[in-house]
């Protein structure tokens, strides 16, 4: 469990040599988290069989270097469960992930908007607030484009507060297609302005879908909840050494999915579950494993 603390697998072999003067090459340590992660494989899949009976889900990506690969670690979560994989930005793998799947997913990426039908998606408020804030702070327009963009800003900012202190009040199903139709009035009152066209064209690409969380109660209005879950990939990106081959990065999802989902539980008796005394995966059927050799 030292690679839950971010130690590096050689610097866990490191560790055990002069704590326990248990001599391991990192060949061996690497073996072990290879074994670790084919025994908790069956976990890993019903995390996301899991996820996938939630009303809603949760999906992000960020950056990762495998080797001298440019790839994207991908997470799909709910509330108490997370499940990441590596692939390329390409989205299909998400359409795989989510074929068939009939909640609400919560987004904040341009990308990935045209993933399910609009009214299923609920796009990140917090994103698209920020962005208002940092159009509304832009300089280098003169004073009549600038007070343009500034009074465009503050009007989409403030029917997104409008939305959720609606959806705080109990309103939310009652005021949806009110707050819809007013953010359309909004982009075809701005659409007359050349100089912000970017801007206009972005906040209607969202569309309706910043007000999908008012319909639902268990929706979310933010993406908070992955961003959260994706700071620990940043964290461990020390473990390098298991970051150099597509083999070591989906060791990484595996371990790094158990970890998030068990966080609050006793992760070492979940691994005593999948494996057998001999240390190697219990095979589904209730017959003996076999040891490596």
């Amino acid at each position: 469990l030292l690679w839950r603390h971010r130690v590096t697998v050689r610097g866990t072999a490191d560790v055990l040599a002069r704590l326990y003067e248990l001599a391991l090459f990192t060949a061996t340590v690497w073996s072990a988290l290879l074994r670790m992660a084919e025994a908790l494989r069956p976990e890993y899949d019903a995390i996301l069989e899991r996820i996938m009976r939630s009303p809603y889900v949760h999906i992000d990506e960020t950056t990762l270097r495998v080797g001298k690969k440019k790839m994207w670690v991908w997470i799909v979560a709910t509330e108490g469960m997370s499940y990441y994989f590596v692939d390329t930005r390409a989205i299909n793998r998400i359409k795989e992930i989510l074929d068939g799947y009939d909640g609400v997913i919560i987004v904040d990426g341009y990308h990935t908007s045209g993933l399910l039908a609009p009214h299923m998606v609920q796009r990140c408020t917090a994103h698209m607030d920020r962005d208002f804030k940092k159009w509304a702070k832009i300089e280098r327009m003169v004073m009549p484009e600038r007070r343009i963009m500034r009074n465009f800003a503050a009007r989409g900012r403030a029917l997104i507060r409008e939305a959720r202190d609606a959806k705080r009040d109990g309103c939310g199903p009652k005021r949806y297609e009110e707050m819809c139709a007013r953010l359309d009035i909004l982009l075809e009152y701005y659409d007359r302005y050349p100089e912000i066209a970017k801007q206009v064209a972005k906040v209607r690409n969202a569309g309706h879908s910043l007000f999908t969380f008012m319909k639902y109660v268990y929706v979310d209005s933010t993406n908070n909840l992955v961003e959260r879950e994706l700071r620990e990939v940043v964290k461990h990106r020390a473990v390098k050494s298991l970051l150099r081959t597509m083999q070591g990065a989906e060791i990484f999802s595996i371990l790094l999915t158990i970890l998030m989902t068990h966080k609050d539980g006793n992760t070492l008796d979940l691994l005593k579950k999948h494996l057998g005394r001999n240390g190697s995966p219990t095979p589904s059927d209730g017959s003996p494993g076999h040891g490596y050799g």
